[in-house]
This record gives C-alpha cells, structure tokens and sequence, in this order.
C-alpha cells in the first residue's frame, strides 16, 4: 500500500535491495549483509576477471567479452552516463562476471540493459549522499563528480551491488533465457489456459 503511487525516488535504491532479497529485512543485519556480499562480489572479480586476460581465456569467453565489448558501448545511448569510461568498465566487468557464473544462460544479448537501472539508481543515491544532493539529472556536473571525485572503491561498491541485483533479479527470469526457453514456453500456456478459461 505504502508504495501504490509509485516509490519515492530517496527510497527506490533500498526497495528494489529488498524487493530483490539483496538485503534482508532486519534493519540490523543490513550493513553487514551489504559489506559481506560487496566482499563476495570482490571474491568473484578477482578469480573470473583479475586473474585472466586474452590468452588465458577459451574461446567461449573471449566471445562473451566480444558481445559484451559491442553491447556495452550501445547501453542506454540517450544517457551520457553510460558512455562515460568508467561507467563502461563497470558494466563490461559485471556482464562478464554474471555469465561466467551462470554458464547455463551465458551472456544474451539485452542483459545489459536489466543491469542498466541499478548502477543508475544506486550511483544517484551515492552522489546525493555524499555530494549535498547532487543528482544525475545534472548530469554536466555528476560526470565531473564520477570521473574526478569517485574513488574506485565507491564505483567497486555500485558495481557489486548492482551485480547482486542483477543476479537476483534473472534467478526468477533465468528459464526465460536458455536454450529452447522453457520459462516463456510455460508463461504463454499459462495465458493459453486462461484465454481458454475466459472464452469459455
């Protein structure tokens, strides 16, 4: 009921944590939650990312930085955000990271735009915490704020949490995506069934 009109913008980053299931519920638990899975999601670069390059990637992997490398550049176009360096190093990193974890599904062409709405959300509310209420809608001084002011640890923590996020949010899609994709086939009998029901 709370949230029937829409979600208040200071509160979409810690909704859409919860809604998710990144962050549980228990207020006290939060920050330790948050720093434990940031770790983890750390954890996860450093073996699938830091620790390989060209040559010791398979053939399979290099195409998925490939795809990623065209797919990345063409996220979001009409936002300057996603064009800045480090906002694509952040995106490519992520992508290629989730699809090494999930090899069943891999990277798909449109996963980076699922991913899209997080490092904006997130990245927003970290600017509007930090830097008198700043917002990405003046982007001509948040991109000097993101390329001058962010340590990289503060771009690490977005991408961490809108790794999770990601993940969290194809665990329930992630049917929909694989090979002869069940989950759609299953969602367009359930609306078969319905129609049926109705017309009857």
């Amino acid at each position: 009921r709370a949230c029937w009109r829409g979600i208040p913008k200071c509160m979409r980053p810690s909704i859409w944590k919860l809604l998710l299931g990144y962050i549980p519920k228990n207020l006290t638990r939060r920050v330790t939650t948050l720093n434990r899975k940031r770790d983890e999601y750390f954890d996860l670069m450093e073996r699938y990312y830091n620790q390989t390059n060209k040559e010791h990637r398979s053939d399979q992997e290099n195409k998925i930085v490939h795809q990623i490398g065209l797919d990345v550049p063409r996220t979001s176009p009409e936002l300057k955000l996603f064009q800045i360096d480090c906002i694509k190093c952040l995106l490519s990193r992520a992508l290629y990271i989730w699809s090494l974890r999930h090899t069943a599904t891999g990277y798909v062409q449109g996963i980076n735009d699922l991913i899209t709405p997080f490092v904006y959300i997130f990245l927003d509310e970290y600017l509007q915490e930090h830097y008198n209420g700043m917002s990405l809608e003046n982007f001509n001084i948040s991109r000097q704020i993101i390329a001058d002011k962010l340590t990289e640890k503060d771009l690490l923590n977005i991408e961490a949490d809108s790794y999770w996020c990601l993940d969290y949010l194809i665990e329930g899609l992630q049917l929909n995506y694989v090979d002869k994709q069940p989950g759609i086939t299953l969602m367009m009998n359930e609306l078969e069934n319905i129609i049926k029901k109705i017309n009857i």
